[in-house]
């Protein structure tokens, strides 16, 4: 659940980036910082933990709450490639308010996909997070069609939101955040 903190005026999310590796989850970041204006970012930061890394960065929105009293401050963050130590993951797990899983479309990384998707799903406490779809590299041409998409990672009732991504072009990136918190708020509320 989001943290509100009244001084300030700030509801604060944690969002972390979910995936197999290579499927795009560094690239939402890096993309989602550079959309952002250098004035309501912070730095990105990539930062080694044993084997792995932990690329994340902060930011104020004030467009993702519904109330001009309030901005939103959000702490992004994922694990780039494939991970090494899984107690790294579930540690950056805790405590999320949405995932954003972003999938590789290619027919070939389907299984990959899956994989990862009942990975986090196994983990405890991730059942009730908030998560959106972004189903990456759109613009390749042996992508699975969205239904098929839809019909093997997508089978939560009602579906989940999911947005067709090209993430190396930015494309996809700001409508899954947006979404993810509006999804996060109605989760809260």
């Amino acid at each position: 659940m989001p943290t509100i903190d009244y001084a300030r005026k700030e509801v604060v999310f944690r969002v972390a980036a979910c995936g197999p590796a290579g499927a795009g989850k560094t690239n939402l970041l890096w993309r989602l910082h550079s959309q952002i204006p250098a004035t309501e970012r912070g730095e990105l930061v990539v930062r080694p933990v044993g084997a792995d890394q932990i690329v994340s960065f902060e930011c104020s929105a004030p467009d993702l709450v519904p109330t001009s009293e309030y901005r939103a401050k959000l702490h992004l963050v994922t694990i780039p490639g494939r991970i090494a130590n899984a107690d790294v993951c579930r540690r950056i797990m805790t405590d999320v308010d949405g995932i954003i899983f972003v999938a590789d479309s290619q027919f070939e990384r389907i299984g990959d996909n899956s994989d990862s998707l009942r990975s986090l799903a196994a983990m405890t406490g991730i059942g009730d997070v908030p998560l959106v779809f972004i189903y990456n590299k759109r613009d390749l041409p042996n992508c699975a069609p969205l239904e098929y998409l839809d019909y093997v990672l997508n089978t939560a009732q009602p579906r989940r939101p999911r947005f067709e991504g090209v993430l190396t072009a930015g494309r996809g990136a700001s409508e899954a955040l947006s979404a993810l918190s509006a999804v996060i708020l109605k989760h809260a509320g």
